[in-house]
């Protein structure tokens, strides 16, 4: 039987077989990744791909910060100038990125509609207190997508310098 030899050393044994490509592989350069064995090559790719997500998630958890503070502010401003109309658009603005956190977790605008305009009313006033919990814990993930952006950049330079043939 005809041992194979690995894919990025041709004068070593292999001793596995990437789980994601199928390439021969020795023992230094197995990578484990998810209970998985895997080449160098592979590795890098997981590690770009998470890099790629978390800097999304990231991006996505400062915008809806930002916004719902936005919101949430200018909400206040409004409410606190002393007209009904004026009063009734601040309650609105703070309710708003409710309304968006409301949508955005599968219900659609016409399931919501079916239910009632009510439904959207109350998502506006529950907005007032909601909307700075929502803010607080947003920036909880964003501090954790952040981290997990951080360990990634970590890990692909780690697997720069230990693989140099990839680069």
């Amino acid at each position: 039987m005809e041992q194979k030899v690995c894919f990025y050393h041709a004068d070593r044994t292999a001793t596995a077989v990437c789980t994601n490509c199928g390439a021969p592989i020795c023992g230094e350069c197995t990578c484990t990744c998810n209970d998985n064995k895997i080449c160098p090559s592979c590795y890098e790719t997981v590690i770009k791909q998470n890099i790629s997500d978390f800097t999304r998630l990231r991006n996505s958890y400062i915008v809806y910060v930002l916004v719902a503070l936005a919101f949430y502010v200018v909400g206040w401003i409004v409410f606190l100038q002393g007209s009904l109309g004026l009063f009734l658009i601040g309650i609105l603005l703070m309710g708003i990125p409710n309304v968006y956190r409301f949508f955005n977790r599968g219900r659609g605008i016409l399931a919501t509609f079916r239910g009632g305009v009510w439904i959207i009313l109350l998502e506006i006033i529950f907005g007032i207190v909601a909307t700075p919990i929502l803010i607080i814990v947003n920036l909880n993930r964003l501090v954790k997508a952040a981290g997990g952006l951080s360990y990634s950049k970590k890990q692909l330079a780690d697997c720069m310098q230990n693989y140099p043939f990839l680069n």
